[in-house]
């Protein structure tokens, strides 16, 4: 499941909206704007670890985030606007 048009977070913020998704997700990944940085930064979240790298990639890419997971009811993921 992609999910495009995703918002700036804080590492917090992002941190607790990936541990409160349903136990379907295995791991989820993406680009993402962090609140009062210039660039979108890589992320990686699996085993309920996150990982954001240091340094805001470069090129045109749009922020978005891939859940990957087993029987994914998207009706149960919660918005990812609610941070």
């Amino acid at each position: 499941m992609t999910i495009q048009d995703v918002p700036s977070f804080t590492k917090k913020q992002l941190s607790d909206w990936l541990k409160s998704l349903p136990k379907g997700i295995i791991r989820a990944k993406g680009y993402v704007k962090l609140e009062q940085k210039q660039g979108l930064y890589h992320f990686q979240y699996s085993s309920n670890q996150i990982d954001v790298s240091d340094q805001p990639q470069n090129g045109v890419i749009d922020p978005c985030i891939v859940l990957i997971g087993q029987d994914l009811d998207t009706a149960n993921i919660p918005e990812v606007y609610g941070t």
